[in-house]
């Protein structure tokens, strides 16, 4: 008899179905993870939220950690896009870094999903936060970089050893430090004027 291997159970990408359950599991996820925080968080009541077995969400997803990343790689998109509305008519590039970094500290500071995941005293939190950071850049660092710092490297204003990837790592690092962690210490103006301190030097080549 033919044993099934992992990769052969796996739901297949081809498939016309595939895009339509895999965009449920994720938004299901969104929803009861507000409702029931990343520790108690369950598989089984994703898969009841989609009205499939528990067995099938492994179809599509490895982990819980998994699809709960993908919740955030939604959420990343979503701000990137609301944030550059806001930014794209600036004329100074390396302001508008700044500016793009300081909104997407807001943004995460009331983002529900980054709420429910960070718990300072759980491991899991911890680990789910090292998971995020240590993934997003990989995920999608060409398509937010590539937004926030064209007109930059269009101008040489982005040192030439910073790639696209380290560039968001470090805006990340600062950003999610700030955003998921920090508490509002300082003030608007405060917090720019940090960031530019914090930014400028790292990404920026600039004449004195």
């Amino acid at each position: 008899m033919r044993v099934k291997t992992q990769s052969a159970w796996k739901a297949r990408p081809e498939r016309p179905e595939y895009g339509e359950v895999r965009e449920r599991l994720i938004s299901a996820t969104e929803v009861l993870l507000v409702e029931k925080g990343l520790q108690r968080l369950r598989l089984d009541e994703v898969a009841a939220r989609v009205g499939c077995a528990r067995s099938s969400v492994y179809r599509y997803f490895d982990s819980k950690e998994q699809l709960v990343f993908e919740v955030m790689k939604r959420d990343f998109a979503r701000m990137t896009a609301l944030i550059w509305d806001q930014v794209q008519g600036m004329s100074d590039p390396v302001e508008q870094v700044v500016e793009s970094a300081y909104l997407c500290i807001e943004a995460l500071r009331n983002n529900p999903h980054v709420k429910a995941i960070w718990s300072p005293e759980r491991t899991e939190s911890t680990l789910m936060t090292s998971m995020i950071f240590k993934n997003i850049p990989d995920a999608m660092a060409d398509n937010i970089s590539h937004i926030f710092l064209k007109e930059a490297r269009d101008r040489g204003l982005v040192r030439e050893n910073v790639s696209n990837k380290e560039a968001l790592r470090w805006l990340l690092m600062i950003v999610i430090s700030h955003g998921a962690f920090g508490s509002r210490a300082m003030s608007g103006t405060e917090e720019k004027d940090y960031l530019r301190k914090m930014l400028i030097p790292s990404l920026f080549s600039l004449d004195d």
